[in-house]
C-alpha cells in the first residue's frame, strides 16, 4: 500500500472515529408528529454525515419516545463501526395494534407530512424497521409528497445490524475461545 492511500484510510477512519469522539450527551433532533388513532410519532436524529441521516421506521404498541432515542444512538454506533457514510436516526410510532390496513396506511401518510422538510431536503431517509415493509415506507414518503423513490432512497440497515452482530459474536466466541465453525447459538429477544 502506497504512502498517500495508507494517509486516505487513516483520515478516512479518523472522520467516521469523530462521531464518536464528538458525540453529544443527546440527539441532534427530536420531532414529534401527532397522528390519527391516538397514535404519535417520533423521529431522532442522532447524528448527521454530510448533511443527513437515515434509519428505519418502527411501529407498534410498546413504541416509545425513550426508546427511539436510545435506539437513533445506537445507529450512530452501527454506522460508526461499519465506516457508513451517513448520519443516524430512528423513527418510530406508537400505534395500537387494533387498526385497519387503511388507518395504517393514513397514519404512515400522515407521519411523512408531519416530516416534510426533513424528508425532502434529504436530512433524514427512512427504512424499514420492525413492524414495516417497504410499502409502509413509499407510503410515509408519499405523505411527504415524494411520489418516486430511487434504489438510493431506500435504507435497509438489518444488513449493518446483520454485519455488527456477527463482528460482536466472533469477538466474544474468541474472547471465551470457543469455536465458530459447527458452533450452535440461540438470541432471545424481538
Amino acid at each position: 500500500m502506497n504512502k498517500k492511500m495508507e494517509t486516505n484510510i487513516i483520515m478516512e477512519l479518523n472522520d467516521y472515529k469523530s462521531q464518536l469522539y464528538a458525540k453529544k450527551d443527546g440527539p441532534i433532533l427530536i420531532k414529534e408528529v401527532a397522528l390519527p388513532k391516538d397514535c404519535v410519532g417520533w423521529l431522532v436524529i442522532d447524528s448527521l454525515k454530510l448533511g443527513g441521516s437515515g434509519g428505519g421506521v418502527r411501529i407498534g404498541n410498546n413504541v416509545t419516545l425513550a426508546g427511539v432515542k436510545l435506539l437513533a444512538s445506537e445507529m450512530t454506533l452501527k454506522y460508526s463501526f461499519y465506516n457508513r457514510r451517513a448520519g443516524a436516526a430512528k423513527a418510530g410510532i406508537y400505534c395500537p395494534d387494533s387498526i385497519t390496513q387503511k388507518e395504517r396506511e393514513d397514519i404512515l401518510f400522515y407521519f411523512g407530512k408531519g416530516l416534510k422538510g426533513l424528508l425532502c431536503e434529504g436530512v433524514y431517509r427512512p427504512g424499514v424497521d420492525m413492524g414495516t415493509d417497504p410499502n409502509d415506507i413509499e407510503q410515509n414518503l408519499k405523505g411527504a409528497g415524494i411520489n418516486r423513490r430511487t434504489d438510493n432512497d431506500y435504507i435497509d440497515t438489518s444488513y449493518y445490524t446483520g454485519i455488527s452482530v456477527f463482528a460482536a459474536l466472533k469477538a466474544v466466541a474468541s474472547f471465551k475461545g470457543i469455536e465458530l465453525r459447527g458452533a450452535r447459538i440461540g438470541i432471545q429477544g424481538l
